[in-house]
């Protein structure tokens, strides 16, 4: 299976890095990173040129976004969560996924697994906004098979120490 792992998390080692590195550990060689913090993506401006001419205005880095979402098979999404919502350079890509509103990616039914940690003690909506936003996201992508996991306290108990939620991802990862 062709995996593609966004990453939320610029800390080398975060709790979304740490999970980043024990997946690829566990999944097939045939995984790619996209790690919104070593490429360039502009924010869309709203200009409707990706409707209407069906290419964005901008010439950068979200053609490898696009290029590695048609050619996967399972989209992997880790990110935290700060103030109830997405790091803002993962937001942006999502942002500009609006290119497949008019034209969805073509090709076999992908997957898609979205890890969210947060650092306080788990609480009722805790994750509300950031799941909204990939709801909304896999609708435009075409993606109806897709998971949630999410990792409350990690200011207090780090993945690295979680092995209860290691086991879960393993088996998540692998079904």
């Amino acid at each position: 299976m062709r995996n593609l792992i966004f990453t939320g998390s610029n800390y080398l080692n975060s709790n979304c890095s740490q999970i980043v590195k024990f997946l690829f550990s566990n999944l097939s060689s045939n995984s790619k990173i996209i790690d919104p913090y070593k490429i360039k993506v502009n924010p869309c401006t709203g200009c409707n040129s990706c409707l209407k001419n069906n290419k964005c205005i901008f010439n950068d880095d979200m053609d490898l976004v696009v290029e590695g979402i048609q050619e996967s098979d399972r989209l992997i999404f880790i990110s935290p969560v700060f103030f109830f919502g997405l790091p803002s350079a993962l937001k942006t890509i999502i942002d500009r996924f609006q290119i497949f509103w008019e034209k969805p990616p073509i090709g076999k039914e992908k997957h898609a697994l979205v890890i969210l940690t947060g650092g306080s003690p788990y609480f009722l909506d805790q994750f509300y906004s950031s799941k909204k936003i990939f709801n909304s996201a896999f609708k435009v992508l075409g993606i109806n098979k897709f998971e949630f996991i999410t990792l409350s306290n990690t200011d207090k108990v780090c993945f690295s120490e979680n092995y209860e939620f290691k086991e879960l991802l393993k088996k998540k990862i692998l079904d």
